[in-house]
């Protein structure tokens, strides 16, 4: 296992980051706005995917590893940013999300020719961004030396993502009974229950262990084998686990969480062991199996050093996946809750530089920094003023930036207009999303407000998925204050 470790962060992480790299700087020529916002927050907010996703690489000669990091990272990214685009009503028709992902079919065939995969899309000039995609996985699939060998198989395992992705996005308008009917086409040993097939059937997991096998000399009999091993206990795992962190973010929104389904975290529990405990066992009849298991502790390692995983919610079943992976998943969990706060602790060191790259550098003689949100610009306050973000919607839910620092790197001042055009196209109903300003409160009524919490704070604005009609919007005026204090208490940023 120390070996495995050594090898990925001195030979494969940084291979993974330099391509990650140069799709952030492509990405930030797109032309649409709504589409350019997509990509960059996805590269932005979700760039341990493709990192993680590289550990597959450990399977490989070194030989290989510079095309096998292309392609796993390229596809990642592809599958992540095909994903953003696809999540919300307006985009969700299960027509779009499976002409979307044929982006991913045609990335692991060579020699096919890239199609119109925004035919039924609202927005379509990506300035090539996902053909450009696509051509990079194939090229880099050309020089794995079993890809035509396996070439089936592989197709096939990306058809099924395809599938449970659109599908699991189409129940936001086409309602879940297509995903059950999906899923019964999906099932296999292991008693598995409708939403653990769809949770596997959502997981590229089992594409990525197939890149690695095209990496090496690996007969399509070997590739079976593989597949079988990921899809379905390692994908189910990954995208439960998944499920389990963001549990308690989903709720009140239009978000289809998997974990929710399951009766009792009891029942949670013993079905995650479960499930482990076959991945293990499947794992074990593999070649360099020991690497695979390294490679599952990694993945629920992924998922487990989120905070949300200690929760006092979250930490039975948790618990109860570690004790089913043994012993080596303790230092890959510790490794990668480090991983995570460094990168947290780089994107707030480095937030200035981002702004400059986005060009909404503010004056240096103004040092408040810019809150973006829904395509429109707000100063934030200064860290010794406290306030409240309330978003202004009708009929959906608005999908804003995680924080303040993810918002200033998607939006220029430019791009403003164009942005909130574009964000009031992708609702139901014809409405304005609107950003009320930071209200600010002073004295006692701060005080009444925020107790004793601490100014240093950062405002962050949240995707909470407020559903709340427009004749329901409250505003944090002065004025409205005192009426509008417990749904301002609700809305706030956790402190």
């Amino acid at each position: 296992m120390v070996t495995t470790g050594i090898e990925y962060w001195l030979t494969i992480y940084p291979l993974a980051r330099r391509e990650i790299n140069h799709w952030k700087r492509r990405a930030r020529l797109i032309p649409d706005p709504a589409l350019r916002a997509a990509a960059q927050a996805t590269l932005n907010s979700e760039h341990l995917n493709p990192e993680a996703a590289a550990f597959f690489a450990v399977l490989a000669s070194r030989r290989c590893r510079a095309s096998l990091v292309r392609v796993i990272v390229d596809f990642q990214i592809a599958y992540d940013y095909l994903d953003s685009i696809n999540e919300n009503d307006a985009s969700a028709p299960l027509r779009n999300g499976l002409q979307l992902h044929r982006a991913l079919i045609d990335a692991v065939r060579p020699d096919a020719s890239c199609a119109d995969y925004y035919e039924h899309h609202p927005q379509s000039d990506d300035g090539e961004y996902l053909a450009e995609l696509v051509r990079a996985c194939q090229g880099a699939m050309r020089e794995l030396p079993s890809a035509d060998a396996i070439e089936p198989v592989l197709v096939s395992a990306v058809e099924r993502c395809g599938q449970g992705q659109s599908r699991n996005h189409a129940m936001l308008v086409e309602g879940q009974a297509q995903l059950v009917e999906w899923t019964s086409t999906q099932a296999g040993r292991g008693g598995y229950l409708w939403w653990e097939l769809a949770a596997a059937g959502i997981s590229c997991l089992s594409v990525h262990a197939l890149f690695a096998a095209a990496a090496c000399e690996t007969t399509r009999a070997e590739a079976v084998r593989v597949d079988e091993a990921y899809f379905r206990p390692i994908c189910a795992i990954s995208a439960l686990l998944d499920s389990l962190v963001d549990a308690p973010r989903d709720v009140g929104t239009t978000n289809h969480n998997f974990f929710n389904h399951y009766d009792t975290c009891a029942q949670a529990a013993e079905r995650f062991a479960a499930i482990t405990a076959e991945a293990r066992a499947l794992l074990g009849t593999l070649r360099n199996h020991c690497r695979h298991m390294v490679i599952l502790a990694g993945i629920a390692s992924f998922y487990l050093s989120a905070p949300e995983a200690s929760t006092d919610f979250a930490r039975p079943v948790a618990l109860r996946t570690l004790d089913c992976l043994g012993p080596t998943s303790a230092p890959i969990l510790a490794v990668m809750r480090l991983r995570r706060r460094s990168a947290d602790w780089w994107w707030q060191r480095n937030a200035a530089g981002r702004r400059r790259e986005a060009g909404t550098e503010r004056d240096r003689s103004s040092r408040k920094p810019v809150l973006a949100c829904g395509g429109v610009l707000h100063e934030q306050p200064e860290r010794h003023e406290r306030g409240y973000v309330a978003v202004r919607r009708a009929g959906a839910q608005t999908e804003l930036p995680r924080n303040f620092h993810d918002a200033t790197a998607l939006f220029t001042g430019d791009e403003q207009r164009e942005y909130q055009e574009a964000a009031e196209q992708r609702v139901r109903e014809p409405a304005t999303l609107e950003l009320h300003p930071v209200a600010l409160f002073e004295g006692a009524l701060r005080d009444r407000l925020l107790g004793d919490q601490s100014g240093e704070q950062q405002i962050e604005a949240w995707s909470t998925g407020v559903n709340r009609r427009a004749d329901d919007a409250f505003d944090l005026s002065s004025g409205q204050l005192e009426r509008n204090l417990p749904v301002a208490r609700t809305a706030a940023p956790p402190g």
